[in-house]
């Protein structure tokens, strides 16, 4: 992980969420941006500059697709047998008891599970040295769908749409899913905001029930260019 090291220094990046309030005219804003996408971000034709992954059941259920996407991909060392072709792999450390998780600022070491990949990259943010970091498609809202099952503890079988994210596909039909855990992440997001002061996060999401970071409004992000 050292040669990302500050590679964008002072520069600035988007992660784009995944909820349904993402649309595609956002994404068509975003092709000259840096980008993080994760998980089924593909399901939107958008090939992001980064990609993340962190969920075992997302990768289970989707490794050839994911396998497939040709740009550079982090993924904890622990799904490596996923894939086939190049990602950059980190020791991801998967604890929530009090005080964890801890916001890494050495990915050459580990980085921490904050119960969201949206945290995972956070810390890759920070780590190659962006100083702006704009969210996107961060809805911070989630139900289970009707007709879900729950196959054993926290994970749910979807027996039909996916009313969650921005494709009714993405946690569709046959597709598993961990319950979400909106506490969990909040005190995540709070240890990244305490990490990244001098440094900006911000939530341009549309919509979202999120309050940790200032929000922003998209589109005035574009005004000046």
């Amino acid at each position: 992980m050292n040669k990302y090291r500050n590679k964008h220094k002072g520069e600035r990046c988007f992660i784009i969420c995944n909820g349904p309030s993402l649309t595609t005219s956002d994404l068509a804003q975003l092709k000259d941006e840096i980008t993080f996408g994760t998980n089924r971000i593909y399901l939107a034709s958008f090939v992001p500059t980064y990609y993340a992954i962190e969920d075992h059941l997302v990768m289970e259920d989707n490794a050839a697709e994911i396998d497939a996407l040709d740009c550079v991909k982090f993924v904890p060392d622990d799904l490596a047998e996923h894939l086939t072709r190049h990602a950059e792999y980190v020791n991801m450390r998967y604890e929530y008891s009090e005080g964890l998780p801890e916001f890494s600022k050495n990915l050459d070491v580990e980085v921490f599970s904050g119960g969201t990949v949206t945290y995972f990259c956070l810390q890759l943010a920070y780590w190659m040295g962006f100083s702006e970091v704009y969210l996107i498609g961060l809805d911070h809202s989630y139900v289970i769908p009707d007709g879900a099952e729950e196959v054993s503890h926290n994970i749910y079988l979807s027996n039909g749409s996916d009313p969650n994210h921005f494709d009714a596909e993405y946690f569709g039909n046959g597709k598993r899913f961990h319950t979400p855990n909106t506490k969990r992440m909040e005190k995540a997001y709070r240890k990244a905001k305490a990490a990244f002061r001098g440094r900006v996060i911000a939530n341009a999401s549309r919509k979202t029930k999120l309050n940790v970071f200032k929000k922003v409004s998209f589109d005035d992000l574009f005004t000046a260019s």
